[in-house]
């Protein structure tokens, strides 16, 4: 086989599997991914350290962040922070 046609041959081949490669790129884009937003409401007994923003994590991954702090005086004394996670990206 002669050389020029090998080499178009390859180049076919390569043009293919980009077009291929971008047409996957742009299905898989638009599929759900799962992720988004929703507020946690936690109570501790004691949350000394925490404030607005304090980082929230999970096995060491950052998931969030503390949005607000509400201090309840009852009986117990418990504070409440609500945690806004990320949309499951590392920031």
């Amino acid at each position: 086989m002669d050389e020029r046609v090998m080499q178009f041959r390859v180049g076919v081949l390569f043009l293919g599997t980009l077009i291929l490669v971008a047409i996957l790129l742009v299905l898989f884009g638009k599929m759900p991914t799962y992720v988004g937003t929703y507020p946690v409401r936690v109570e501790f007994e004691n949350a000394a350290g925490i404030s607005k923003g304090s980082p929230v994590r999970k096995n060491g991954m950052l998931i969030g962040r503390v949005a607000d702090l509400c201090h309840q005086r009852h009986a117990e004394r418990h504070l409440r922070a609500g945690d806004a996670l990320y949309q499951g990206r590392r920031q």
